[in-house]
C-alpha cells in the first residue's frame, strides 16, 4: 500500500527557515543558513491543509501515519514498520502520579530501538535529496538503525563509533552492509 503521491505530502510544507536569524532558507537540501552554519533549519507549514490531510494516513500503523508532518517525500520504500509499536498499561507508576498510564514498547520497532523513527526520516531525506551515503557517529543503538534503514534504502552506510567501543556494538550496522570505522575518542 502507498501513500498518496510526493507532491500531495510536501503541499503542505511553506518555508524553511533559520532557528537563528529567521531567514528564510530557499531549498530543503540547504540545512544551512547563509549568515553561517550551526542553526537548525525549522520547517513552517500550512496547519490547515494538513489537518485536511491526517485522516487519509490514518490507515498507516507506521511513520507514514504522520507523512503530513513530515518534511519528507519518500517513506514508501523506506518504512520497515517504525512507530507502529503497542502501548502497554503502567497501573502502578500511574497510580504514584495520579494519572492513568500507557508506555509505548519502543523495543518492538525494527531494531529494537527509538532510534527507528529518525532513522526513517533521514533516510527518506537522503533519497528526496538523491544522495548515495548517509553516515552518522554512534557507539550503538543509533548505528544500528542508521545501517538497516540505509539497506532498505539502498543507500550505502558509513559509521564512526568510538575506537575503543565493544566489538559486539559494531556486529549489527555490519550484518546491514555498513562501513564501520573506530575513531580516536568518545567522538
Amino acid at each position: 500500500m502507498s501513500t498518496p503521491n510526493d507532491a500531495e505530502v510536501m503541499d503542505w510544507a511553506t518555508a524553511y527557515v533559520c532557528s537563528r536569524c529567521g531567514d528564510q532558507v530557499l531549498a530543503p537540501s540547504c540545512h544551512d543558513c547563509v549568515s553561517g552554519p550551526g542553526a537548525a533549519v525549522q520547517l513552517r507549514h500550512d496547519s490547515d491543509l494538513v489537518r485536511s490531510q491526517l485522516d487519509e494516513f490514518q490507515q498507516f500503523d507506521d511513520s507514514r501515519r504522520y507523512a503530513p508532518l513530515l518534511p519528507v517525500q519518500h517513506l514508501d520504500g523506506v518504512t520497515l514498520g517504525e512507530g507502529g509499536t503497542g502501548l502497554v498499561d503502567a497501573p502502578s507508576l500511574g497510580a504514584e502520579l495520579g494519572v492513568s498510564l500507557l508506555l509505548k514498547l519502543e523495543g518492538a520497532n525494527p531494531t529494537g530501538s527509538t532510534k527507528d523513527r529518525g532513522s526513517s526520516i533521514v533516510a527518506a531525506h537522503a533519497v528526496d535529496l538523491g544522495n548515495d551515503v548517509v553516515a552518522c557517529a554512534s557507539t550503538g543503538n543509533a548505528a544500528a538503525s542508521l545501517a538497516a534503514y540505509a539497506a532498505r534504502s539502498g543507500l550505502d552506510c558509513c559509521l564512526f563509533v568510538p575506537e575503543h567501543a565493544p566489538d559486539a556494538k559494531a556486529v549489527q550496522p555490519l550484518v546491514y552492509g555498513a562501513d564501520v570505522l573506530a575513531v580516536e575518542g568518545t567522538y
